[in-house]
């Protein structure tokens, strides 16, 4: 094992010299392949980690997939989008994240917003996330994913999200989502993000969030590393 892979959205990367991987990489002696970017969606994710299964050598690294904000999805752009400052495949040049917060609550939009429903999208992550974990567990690959957002409460009366958690639970590799969330942690922790002003509970970690988070992933690593 020499390399980790690490991701998520902003909560991954922005504002700071030493992220989370950065943390992670120096204390497990590891060379670094960060794939976070601003206002990656979940299916950006899951796209990334599978595509750099398709890399030489890929069971060399250990995957530490992060999931940052739930509502999200995936839109086109004509024109590239090329914001990243870190590692990024060039397949996702024409895509562009579509948020809930873009749309109004005009008629025209019901079935959309119905569609990013809190409890609908989050479920709808699980199961997809559950489908990403077995394919890396039958691929023979090293990792974890976990949560950049906040705890995950389901609507247990949705038919949907029913089973969903314990599904999760029995594949311990999937470490945060009910509890001990990033922002859930910092909150706890009392650790303010560097633009908490703005966004409160939901800023951006600055690196002694990150350097926390790290803390709080590392055992989970050690585990699975092996």
């Amino acid at each position: 094992m020499d390399k980790i892979y690490y991701d998520g959205d902003s909560f991954s990367c922005a504002g700071v010299e030493n992220t989370t991987g950065h943390f992670l990489a120096s204390n497990l002696g590891l060379e670094l392949k960060h794939y976070g970017f601003f206002q990656k969606s979940y299916e950006q994710v899951i796209r990334s980690a599978m595509r750099y299964t398709f890399q030489p050598n890929s069971n060399d690294t250990f995957f530490c997939i992060g999931i940052g904000v739930a509502n999200r999805t995936d839109g086109h752009s004509d024109k590239p989008i090329r914001n990243y400052t870190m590692d990024y495949f060039e397949e996702e040049d024409y895509t562009r994240t579509v948020s809930i917060f873009d749309y109004n609550e005009s008629k025209k939009n019901t079935i959309l917003l119905d569609q990013l429903e809190n409890n609908f999208i989050r479920t709808k992550i699980l199961f997809n996330l559950v489908t990403l974990h077995d394919y890396l567990l039958y691929n023979g690959h090293k990792f974890i994913i976990h949560n950049l957002d906040i705890n995950y409460r389901l609507h247990y009366r949705n038919n949907f999200s029913k089973n969903i958690v314990e599904q999760v639970k029995s594949r311990p590799r999937i470490v945060n989502f009910f509890e001990n969330s990033l922002h859930d942690l910092m909150h706890e922790k009392n650790i303010r993000g560097f633009d908490y002003k703005q966004y409160g509970k939901m800023a951006h970690p600055g690196e002694d969030g990150h350097s926390m988070y790290a803390d709080f992933l590392l055992p989970y690593i050690q585990e699975y590393i092996k």
